[in-house]
């Protein structure tokens, strides 16, 4: 499942201060896109997507098209200057959309990173910026391989579907994806959403278990799960301000 970016007009309130326009862009070609996009991370600002071979001549009418947009997602996403920076390591993990923040302790007489008492404890200082994240990262990586897989297996037997394997690894374009035979491949990211848009993709995944394409037989195998799925899926579109900046400083 993809994290829908395509920008709507619909329900748009122009920001009381205006950003500075144009605002800063990077450009990406994919060979799997069929429209152009646009995407807005933490880590990075204003992506625009263009399907291969697109003209970027096109590029100043389409962000002037969805400019409203554009500048209050990026204040949403990446703070009131709506400049993407990653500054430092948190000092308190946020998970389940904020449900469960857990206070980080660097330096702890532990061997490995530790939950205790409501802290996160690892061992020694970060050498720099980029290794600090790396070392949250990997345990974010195993909360969420514990979490998203524990979650998804009781979805299935709650809802009829069978899993035959999972996989939860760290992705930019996906919140997760479903195989013809059934695999099902989550983003880590996952465990950053408020429960119930995490339960929202889990369910979409399983859902390919069953119905491979998005046509009336899966929309209706999801109603039947998720009632609300519609009202979800358009909460997703703005789910990567969920999403921190320094998750991908330590993918590099």
């Amino acid at each position: 499942m993809r994290p829908p970016v395509t920008p709507r007009a619909d329900g748009a309130v122009t920001p009381s201060s205006p950003l500075p326009w144009p605002v800063p862009y990077s450009v990406r070609e994919s060979a799997r896109a069929r429209h152009a996009r646009l995407r807005v991370r933490p880590e990075s600002g204003l992506e625009v997507v263009l399907p291969r071979g697109m003209s970027r001549a096109l590029i100043p009418e389409l962000l002037e098209r969805h400019r409203v947009w554009i500048q209050r997602t990026l204040r949403a996403v990446c703070g009131e200057a709506g400049q993407a920076v990653v500054s430092g390591l948190p000092e308190v993990l946020s998970l389940h959309g904020g449900r469960v923040a857990l206070p980080l302790r660097w330096g702890a007489a532990v061997r490995g990173a530790v939950l205790r008492e409501g802290e996160l404890l690892l061992p020694e200082g970060p050498d720099n910026l980029a290794s600090g994240c790396r070392r949250l990262r990997e345990w974010v990586r195993g909360h969420a391989r514990e979490t998203l897989d524990r979650t998804l297996r009781e979805l299935a037997a709650a809802h009829g579907f069978r899993v035959r394997g999972v996989r939860v690894r760290l992705q930019k374009s996906r919140w997760g994806s479903c195989t013809a035979s059934g695999d099902i491949s989550l983003n880590l990211c996952l465990v950053f959403l408020p429960d119930e848009l995490c339960r929202h993709v889990l369910l979409h995944e399983l859902t390919h278990t069953c119905h491979c394409n998005h046509g009336p037989g899966f929309w209706k195998a999801l109603f039947v799960a998720e009632p609300d799925a519609l009202a979800l899926d358009k909460r997703l579109r703005r789910a990567w301000m969920h999403v921190p900046g320094w998750i991908w400083l330590a993918s590099h």
